[in-house]
């Protein structure tokens, strides 16, 4: 990943509303990994993803409720 957004602390929507802002100044490619441990963060960017076409690459569970989500710019 070439940007790292640790967005643990932080409630929903924060982590999506930040991973958006970061992503839309990072050139198309590119790859953030968003850190968050809000209990709702996983079924939340997987939908944010899919219906904005940002890639998710990949979401690994680090912890107890606490994931790493890899996100591409497409567009």
């Amino acid at each position: 990943a070439q940007v790292v957004l640790d967005m643990r602390g932080s409630v929903c929507p924060g982590p999506i509303v930040e991973a958006r802002r970061m992503l839309n100044s990072m050139p198309v490619g590119e790859v953030l990994k968003m850190v968050s441990n809000c209990p709702g963060s996983k079924a939340d960017v997987t939908d944010w993803a899919r219906v904005t076409g940002v890639e998710l690459m990949a979401v690994q569970e680090i912890g107890p409720h606490e994931w790493e989500f890899f996100l591409r710019r497409v567009a």
